[in-house]
């Protein structure tokens, strides 16, 4: 969480614990003996955004854009790799497509 920094003040305890359950069963990852997180910043607040929304909730990227003050380029990016790489074992997935109608956390 300290990679969040001050963002982690814009989210739910919920979203935060659920975030926090992903990161430690699919995303940590032990490099040279430490502990390394395998996603980048914008790829947690994407994430998290779809999770302070809830299962089901659309998030188009015009929306996720506005929440994160973050290029365009850089969420469809984002979006992408926790679609296809990710979230595998992470027991969630994201379903849609972030060009059209948007994407829905399943």
């Amino acid at each position: 969480m300290k990679k969040l920094g001050k963002e982690a003040g814009r989210y739910s305890e919920e979203a935060l614990e659920r975030i926090t359950r992903i990161i430690e069963t699919t995303w940590l990852r032990e490099r040279g003996g430490k502990h390394t997180l395998g996603v980048g910043l914008g790829d947690l607040l994407v994430m998290l955004e779809f999770l302070s929304a809830g299962n089901g909730t659309v998030l188009t990227l015009e929306m996720l854009h506005i929440h994160l003050h973050r290029s365009e380029s850089s969420i469809r990016e984002s979006v992408r790799e926790l679609q296809r790489n990710y979230l595998r074992g992470s027991g969630c997935s994201l379903e849609g497509d972030i060009n059209g109608e948007g994407v829905c956390l399943i």
